[in-house]
């Protein structure tokens, strides 16, 4: 555990992946997170297999920045598909919900309309979304009626996940 302790993140992190049965980095995280954590704006294109531990590559460097440093809508997580991008709020949910509050909102198909867009009023830290899902919110006359223009210029960090699959036609 001492090794996500040295990549930089704070020791209820690293508490936080030891209760979930994470023992140690991966590669991809070792590479990713110390690049991710030490610049303001970082451009990270990282690809490694599935199964590597992409997914907290960059989830612990978003929380752990938050932690340091708490405001809304910092990151959006854009995922191709809504069981990637389930899971993706899952583990947010699953590494902060005993040590750190942090505001995450999941928007997919299936899911209320009404709901999510109430949901934008508290002002999440992280936004999870499939991109159609997402466009949809952001086209709606009604969301933009009851929420105003959310400008994606808000958010300091743009996480693409399986950015070949959200781009393939």
């Amino acid at each position: 555990m001492d090794d996500f302790k040295q990549l930089g993140l704070s020791n209820w992190l690293c508490k936080a992946l030891k209760s979930l049965g994470i023992s140690g980095p991966s590669n991809i995280q070792r590479e990713a997170i110390p690049i991710i954590l030490s610049s303001k704006r970082p451009n990270v294109f990282a690809c490694s297999r599935t199964g590597s531990g992409k997914t907290l590559a960059f989830v612990l460097p978003i929380i752990e920045t938050l932690v340091r440093d708490p405001r809304p809508y910092y990151s959006l997580i854009l995922s191709p598909t809504r069981e990637l991008a389930n899971q993706i709020y899952q583990m947010i949910k699953a590494l902060t919900a005993n040590t750190f509050s942090v505001k995450t909102l999941l928007i997919i198909g299936g899911q209320n309309h009404e709901e999510a867009q109430g949901l934008w009023f508290g002002k999440p830290n992280i936004v999870v979304a499939t991109l159609g899902r997402l466009l949809d919110h952001l086209t709606n006359r009604n969301f933009l009626d009851v929420c105003g223009q959310i400008s994606m210029i808000k958010f300091d960090m743009l996480i693409l996940d399986e950015a070949d699959q959200l781009i393939s036609p």
